[in-house]
């Protein structure tokens, strides 16, 4: 399973005076994440040795942080997943192996329409996030999650 996690509502642009990578999520943008990972602990039971990646990003990298400490799982940094990625610099055994990648918009969106081949198309919210299936038959989205459902 491939689930794409969408970070929080982080800091706007026009509000902030450093760097775009350093803007942190807001304490509504935490709460939120923080509400969407424990909603979403039951996907934790159809996954064998999860590997959760994140953008380093700030806004990502704080998102992971609440799904790590909330599934308990470590989080790996990894510069692959920098705004501007795709679904060819998953990893090749993306469809084999359970991973989790905490991301950006627009990259999730064309990564989950990339990955289901035309099948799936969200634009996530803040945070959000999708879970997609491979198995014997095409790869499909079984579950989308936001942080109003919960």
């Amino acid at each position: 399973m491939l689930i794409l996690i969408r970070h929080g509502k982080a800091v706007e642009v026009n509000e902030w005076t450093g760097l775009d990578r350093d803007r942190p999520l807001t304490d509504e943008g935490r709460e939120r994440t923080e509400k969407l990972a424990k909603g979403s602990r039951f996907l934790l039971k159809k996954l064998k040795d999860p590997l959760l990646y994140t953008s380093p990003y700030v806004r990502a990298y704080e998102t992971a942080r609440i799904f790590g400490e909330v599934w308990d799982l470590p989080v790996v940094k990894n510069t692959l997943f920098e705004p501007g990625w795709n679904a060819e610099k998953l990893p090749p055994d993306y469809e084999t192996r359970d991973l989790i990648i905490v991301g950006h918009m627009p990259d999730m969106k064309e990564v989950l329409y990339a990955v289901t081949r035309g099948q799936a198309a969200i634009d996530f919210q803040p945070p959000s996030l999708a879970a997609i299936s491979f198995g014997k038959n095409e790869p499909r989205l079984v579950t989308y999650l936001t942080w109003k459902v919960l």
